[in-house]
């Protein structure tokens, strides 16, 4: 390979990787057709029957899917239960309380008994250990 050749191909990836969104999303199928959702908006997603409701900085968006196909997908992005139907960011939680956890739009979230050990050795790791 030449190095101009080289050159050409490098700056050619620079520019598609430039335009590229680097932030993480999820597509959701809704009734209107498929929505792009970023990750970080996600503040909580509560489940309501057969639907999946997406509680976000900017809107609530209602899903027919079960609860544990974004628990699986999102587990590894600090997600976690605190409770059987709620799945929260843990970088959206403001306080624990005792049996609630508190978001960041002031919403306090049942934090049910069986999940509270798991949840707040979760957040303890997302905190970096600082509780």
């Amino acid at each position: 390979v030449d190095y101009q050749g080289f050159r050409m191909k490098l700056r050619r990836i620079l520019t598609e990787l430039s335009h590229k969104d680097a932030r993480k999303h999820i597509s959701l199928k809704t009734k209107e057709g498929i929505l792009k959702l970023y990750i970080e908006e996600i503040i909580y997603i509560e489940a309501k029957g057969h639907y999946l409701l997406f509680h976000t900085l900017t809107e609530e968006i209602k899903v027919r899917a079960p609860l544990k196909d974004y628990v699986d997908l999102l587990e590894k992005d600090y997600f976690t239960l605190c409770n059987k139907g709620t799945l929260v960011n843990l970088s959206q939680v403001r306080e624990v309380k005792s049996i609630y956890v508190v978001t960041s739009d002031g919403k306090e979230l049942l934090l049910s008994q069986g999940r509270k050990k798991p949840f707040l050795d979760e957040l303890n790791r997302y905190l970096g250990g600082s509780i």
